[in-house]
């Protein structure tokens, strides 16, 4: 809908003094401090919004400014305005031809309004791809801590054979009492040595359980983004439904958004179960570690 240049004016200097007092420009805000109507204050935001990307200043972020359910009610508060205007007019003839015009131009806005829904929901789908990759990544760097964990696992082995055979050198020292002494030597050399691979192998486990808290962190943030996502993929289903674009595709477009947040919620659902699986691997290393250091222990005091 076209207004005339000093109506616009008088609708910037509204929005400029919001501005100015730190508050939002939104549709309500605009209509309570100059009492404009919808229809008027669209082109002029809109038109307000041009000069100000022209002027070079940074724009703000659309969701800052109003929400989908704000856009919602103006659209709807705008049609019943233009309602009121059509049952006014429709008295005489010239009133029909004027609703008529009116018509044509709130068509032209709305197939606007379709036009700037499509561009969000594009947003949307970029945002989902580059969800996709992060889960890639992140699924990779599962795959390489699975890897470590697996040679943590065959380090804790040869540690636990060399405590068996350490073990069973001591049992030989106490049958032999001649080569107590050089025997016990060697054993206290070799059971520093695996102490010291002992304690670094704990180290390497409090960093994988580290990486691990870390991951199940990013999987958590990853599957709150994705239903918001979905929240917002239906709520501007619901918009979408209420223009002439067709139904069919609109649900096509929905349940195909749908399918991919349910691909990424069952994709994070068993990386979950997998990282608890290692988190109790983890925690059965650790109670053997435990037990093999009071082994130890007691083999000493026995000593």
């Amino acid at each position: 809908m076209s207004i005339s240049k000093e109506l616009e004016q008088n609708i910037h200097n509204t929005i400029n003094e919001l501005v100015e007092q730190g508050t939002k420009p939104t549709y309500e805000a605009i209509r309570g401090e100059g009492g404009y109507s919808y229809n008027s204050i669209k082109p002029a935001l809109k038109s307000w919004r041009e000069k100000k990307a022209a002027a070079g200043e940074p724009r703000e972020q659309k969701s800052a400014e109003i929400s989908v359910d704000e856009e919602l009610k103006t659209l709807i508060l705008s049609e019943l305005e233009t309602m009121v205007t059509n049952l006014l007019v429709n008295v005489t003839t010239q009133a029909q031809e004027k609703a008529n015009e009116t018509l044509n131009l709130e068509r032209l806005a709305h197939d606007e309004t379709v036009k700037d829904l499509k561009g969000e929901i594009f947003d949307l789908e970029s945002y989902i791809d580059n969800t996709d990759a992060v889960i890639e990544t992140l699924t990779a760097s599962k795959a390489e801590l699975e890897q470590a964990n697996a040679d943590l696992v065959a380090k804790v082995e040869q540690t636990s054979n060399k405590n068996q055979a350490l073990k069973r050198h001591v049992e030989s020292a106490e049958s032999d009492n001649a080569r107590l002494k050089a025997s016990n030597q060697q054993l206290t050399t070799d059971l520093t040595k695996a102490n010291a691979e002992k304690l670094t192998l704990l180290e390497q486990v409090d960093k994988q359980k580290a990486e691990l808290e870390k991951s199940s962190k990013q999987f958590d943030d990853l599957q709150a983004k994705s239903n918001e996502q979905l929240t917002r993929i239906a709520t501007l289903s619901g918009e979408i439904k209420g223009y002439e674009k067709s139904d069919k595709q609109i649900r096509a477009e929905s349940e195909s958004l749908k399918a991919k947040h349910d691909g990424y919620v069952s994709e994070i659902a068993t990386l979950k179960e997998q990282n608890k699986q290692l988190s109790s691997d983890v925690d059965s290393f650790e109670f053997a570690q435990q037990t093999e250091a009071e082994l130890a222990e007691s083999e000493s005091k026995k000593n």
